[in-house]
């Protein structure tokens, strides 16, 4: 994470330690058809055509943590999953690192 953005969530999550990312003005959880409303109303407002929705999202931050090295056992844990196999479909569907070991196998 970039210092600007480690700094600007920090400043954003303040001292809470409980509670949800992003919180209504009520400090309480928003619905689902909300968060998929305020994910289709970014998308468009940053131009982007392609379909995004929130668990393109949740799937995208899960291979971005594995390709940078986060331990799987630790993403389970982030994700909430509670069988490993379920995280393990993340790893299996990573390009990058498909292609990077491709490269060790053939590098050997």
């Amino acid at each position: 994470m970039s210092n600007p953005l480690r700094n600007y969530c920090a400043r954003y999550l303040g001292q809470r330690t409980v509670g949800y990312l992003f919180e209504t003005n009520r400090a309480t959880r928003y619905s689902p058809r909300r968060i998929q409303y305020i994910v289709k109303e970014t998308a468009a407002q940053a131009e982007i055509t392609k379909r995004v929705y929130p668990h393109l999202l949740r799937h995208s931050v899960a291979t971005t943590l594995l390709e940078r090295g986060m331990p799987i056992e630790q993403i389970q844990k982030f994700l909430g999953h509670s069988k490993l196999e379920t995280t393990q479909l993340y790893a299996e569907s990573s390009t990058a690192m498909m292609q990077e070991s491709y490269q060790r196998a053939l590098s050997r």
